[in-house]
Protein backbone atom coordinates (compact mmCIF):
# COMPACT_ATOMS: atom_id res chain seq x y z
CA UNK A 1 0.00 0.00 0.00
CA UNK A 2 1.47 3.18 -1.07
CA UNK A 3 1.50 6.86 1.01
CA UNK A 4 -1.26 8.47 -0.22
CA UNK A 5 -3.35 4.99 -0.09
CA UNK A 6 -3.14 4.82 3.43
CA UNK A 7 -3.52 8.25 3.67
CA UNK A 8 -6.66 8.33 2.02
CA UNK A 9 -7.63 5.61 4.31
CA UNK A 10 -7.10 7.70 7.53
CA UNK A 11 -3.60 6.16 8.42
CA UNK A 12 -0.12 7.19 8.54
CA UNK A 13 2.63 5.06 6.88
CA UNK A 14 5.86 3.83 8.83
CA UNK A 15 7.75 5.38 6.75
CA UNK A 16 5.45 9.02 7.97
CA UNK A 17 5.96 8.44 11.45
CA UNK A 18 9.74 7.47 11.56
CA UNK A 19 10.03 11.15 8.91
CA UNK A 20 7.74 12.54 11.87
CA UNK A 21 10.07 11.46 14.67
CA UNK A 22 13.14 13.11 13.18
CA UNK A 23 12.28 16.43 14.22
CA UNK A 24 12.09 15.08 18.31
CA UNK A 25 15.30 15.02 19.03
CA UNK A 26 15.65 18.85 19.00
CA UNK A 27 12.63 19.11 20.74
CA UNK A 28 13.17 17.19 23.40
CA UNK A 29 16.92 18.87 23.66
CA UNK A 30 15.31 22.24 23.78
CA UNK A 31 12.73 21.21 26.75
CA UNK A 32 15.51 19.87 28.60
CA UNK A 33 18.05 22.11 28.69
CA UNK A 34 15.11 24.51 29.15
CA UNK A 35 13.96 21.96 31.98
CA UNK A 36 17.15 22.06 33.64
CA UNK A 37 18.03 25.95 33.81
CA UNK A 38 14.35 26.36 34.52
CA UNK A 39 15.03 24.28 37.87
CA UNK A 40 18.35 25.61 38.70
CA UNK A 41 17.21 29.24 38.48
CA UNK A 42 13.39 28.87 40.01
CA UNK A 43 14.76 28.65 43.59
CA UNK A 44 17.41 31.46 43.40
CA UNK A 45 15.23 34.03 41.96
CA UNK A 46 14.52 36.35 44.70
CA UNK A 47 18.06 35.96 46.07
CA UNK A 48 19.12 36.96 42.36
CA UNK A 49 18.11 40.87 43.39
CA UNK A 50 19.46 41.03 46.64
CA UNK A 51 22.85 39.84 44.60
CA UNK A 52 22.68 41.35 41.95
CA UNK A 53 20.32 44.22 42.00
CA UNK A 54 17.02 44.99 40.63
CA UNK A 55 18.00 45.42 36.96
CA UNK A 56 19.99 42.27 37.40
CA UNK A 57 17.12 40.47 38.84
CA UNK A 58 14.88 41.37 36.19
CA UNK A 59 17.64 40.02 33.60
CA UNK A 60 17.39 37.05 35.51
CA UNK A 61 13.90 36.81 35.69
CA UNK A 62 13.46 37.43 31.93
CA UNK A 63 15.94 34.52 30.70
CA UNK A 64 13.79 31.99 34.04
CA UNK A 65 10.64 33.04 31.73
CA UNK A 66 12.40 32.62 28.89
CA UNK A 67 13.85 29.21 29.84
CA UNK A 68 9.77 28.31 30.71
CA UNK A 69 8.73 28.94 27.64
CA UNK A 70 10.85 27.36 25.87
CA UNK A 71 10.45 23.95 27.95
CA UNK A 72 6.56 24.53 27.65
CA UNK A 73 6.80 25.16 23.72
CA UNK A 74 9.06 22.69 23.24
CA UNK A 75 6.73 20.18 25.78
CA UNK A 76 3.63 21.03 23.71
CA UNK A 77 5.58 20.27 20.29
CA UNK A 78 6.76 16.85 21.06
CA UNK A 79 3.46 15.77 22.69
CA UNK A 80 1.95 16.59 19.04
CA UNK A 81 4.61 15.33 17.07
CA UNK A 82 4.36 12.25 19.19
CA UNK A 83 0.56 11.86 19.23
CA UNK A 84 0.39 12.54 15.56
CA UNK A 85 3.07 9.16 15.68
CA UNK A 86 1.30 6.32 18.20
CA UNK A 87 -2.51 7.70 17.03
CA UNK A 88 -1.83 8.25 12.95
CA UNK A 89 -4.78 10.07 12.45
CA UNK A 90 -4.93 11.80 8.84
CA UNK A 91 -6.10 15.12 8.08
CA UNK A 92 -6.65 16.58 4.03
CA UNK A 93 -7.09 19.80 2.90
CA UNK A 94 -8.70 20.09 -1.26
CA UNK A 95 -7.77 23.02 -3.76
CA UNK A 96 -6.02 24.61 -6.09
CA UNK A 97 -2.10 24.32 -4.99
CA UNK A 98 -0.30 28.09 -4.62
CA UNK A 99 3.41 27.63 -4.74
CA UNK A 100 5.46 29.61 -3.20
CA UNK A 101 9.94 29.89 -3.34
CA UNK A 102 11.94 30.84 -0.73
CA UNK A 103 15.34 32.42 -1.88
CA UNK A 104 18.49 31.38 0.26
CA UNK A 105 19.07 33.73 2.98
CA UNK A 106 22.47 34.70 4.66
CA UNK A 107 23.81 36.88 7.18
CA UNK A 108 26.35 39.65 5.52
CA UNK A 109 28.81 40.82 7.73
CA UNK A 110 29.83 42.82 4.93
CA UNK A 111 27.30 45.38 5.16
CA UNK A 112 27.46 48.28 7.40
CA UNK A 113 24.32 46.61 9.91
CA UNK A 114 24.29 43.05 9.42
CA UNK A 115 21.06 41.77 8.07
CA UNK A 116 19.84 39.04 6.07
CA UNK A 117 19.68 38.85 1.98
CA UNK A 118 18.64 37.03 -0.43
CA UNK A 119 20.18 35.35 -3.12
CA UNK A 120 17.75 35.05 -6.01
CA UNK A 121 18.53 32.12 -9.05
CA UNK A 122 22.48 31.71 -7.19
CA UNK A 123 21.98 28.16 -6.19
CA UNK A 124 20.24 25.43 -7.91
CA UNK A 125 16.69 24.53 -7.32
CA UNK A 126 16.86 22.12 -5.07
CA UNK A 127 18.49 24.05 -2.44
CA UNK A 128 15.52 26.38 -2.10
CA UNK A 129 12.91 25.97 0.35
CA UNK A 130 9.34 25.67 -1.39
CA UNK A 131 6.24 25.98 0.19
CA UNK A 132 2.63 24.88 -1.08
CA UNK A 133 -0.41 26.69 -0.11
CA UNK A 134 -3.80 24.90 -0.25
CA UNK A 135 -7.02 25.89 0.87
CA UNK A 136 -5.98 27.81 4.22
CA UNK A 137 -2.76 25.73 5.14
CA UNK A 138 0.43 25.80 4.54
CA UNK A 139 3.10 23.27 3.97
CA UNK A 140 6.60 22.69 3.30
CA UNK A 141 7.56 20.74 0.27
CA UNK A 142 10.19 18.61 -1.31
CA UNK A 143 11.79 20.76 -4.32
CA UNK A 144 10.93 18.17 -6.84
CA UNK A 145 7.57 17.79 -6.24
CA UNK A 146 7.47 21.84 -6.35
CA UNK A 147 8.72 21.01 -9.82
CA UNK A 148 5.90 18.74 -10.87
CA UNK A 149 3.78 21.18 -8.94
CA UNK A 150 4.74 24.04 -11.02
CA UNK A 151 4.16 22.40 -14.33
CA UNK A 152 0.15 21.25 -12.85
CA UNK A 153 -2.12 23.60 -11.64
CA UNK A 154 -5.37 21.93 -11.05
CA UNK A 155 -6.56 20.77 -8.01
CA UNK A 156 -4.98 18.58 -4.63
CA UNK A 157 -5.86 17.00 -2.03
CA UNK A 158 -3.06 17.54 0.53
CA UNK A 159 -2.55 15.05 3.34
CA UNK A 160 -0.90 16.14 6.51
CA UNK A 161 -0.75 14.80 10.41
CA UNK A 162 -3.79 15.95 12.36
CA UNK A 163 -2.05 17.36 15.34
CA UNK A 164 1.00 18.28 14.39
CA UNK A 165 0.02 19.91 10.64
CA UNK A 166 3.11 18.67 8.92
CA UNK A 167 2.74 17.45 5.67
CA UNK A 168 2.54 13.66 4.69
CA UNK A 169 1.51 13.62 0.95
CA UNK A 170 -0.29 14.93 -2.04
CA UNK A 171 -2.44 13.74 -4.92
CA UNK A 172 -4.49 15.43 -7.79
CA UNK A 173 -8.00 15.83 -7.55
CA UNK A 174 -8.22 13.80 -11.35
CA UNK A 175 -6.65 10.79 -9.72
CA UNK A 176 -9.40 10.19 -6.51
CA UNK A 177 -11.90 11.24 -8.94
CA UNK A 178 -11.20 8.58 -11.14
CA UNK A 179 -10.02 5.98 -8.26
CA UNK A 180 -13.43 6.21 -6.66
Amino acid sequence: MSDVDANRAGHITARQRFRLLRGVGSLLFMTGIGLVIAIALGPNLLNAFGDLGIFGGLLVTIFFLLCVAMTVGGGLGVVFVLGDAVLGRVSSVTGAPTLRRLAVRTNSLARPFPSTYAYPDQYKYDQYKYKVMVGDKEFDIDPKLADHLGRDSQKVRVYFAAYSGKFLSLEPLAATASGG
